[in-house]
């Protein structure tokens, strides 16, 4: 990836799409100072529920449990809103879930 060449989204600059959901697109970032990685959620304005995103983002801010993503910040851009998150490089839970074939009741 070149810096120079670079969507910046805060601190991070944007790296590539790591997934797609309904609502949203999932892109890597990589802080421009110090590396640290974070998922970028990606939603257009114009699809997107502001309320939603809003909620979701004060949600976010307040939780604290290991198993739960942090929240690192929020942004918006003329045409889209951006939710910076922990990066898991291993996925989401329904990653593990898929991967594993299921849960076992333990788990």
């Amino acid at each position: 990836f070149t810096a120079a060449a670079a969507e910046l989204v805060g601190d991070y600059y944007v790296v590539r799409k790591i997934g797609q959901g309904s609502q949203a697109t999932i892109k890597l970032g990589v802080h421009c100072e110090t590396g640290r990685k974070a998922a970028i959620k990606v939603m257009d304005k114009q699809r997107s529920n502001r309320l939603h995103f809003q909620r979701e983002a004060l949600a976010l801010r307040f939780m604290a449990h290991e198993n739960i993503v942090k929240f690192r910040d929020a942004y918006e851009s003329g045409r889209e809103l951006f939710l910076l998150l922990e990066f898991c490089p291993k996925g989401d839970l329904f990653d593990y879930v898929t991967r594993k074939g299921g849960l076992k009741r333990r788990e």
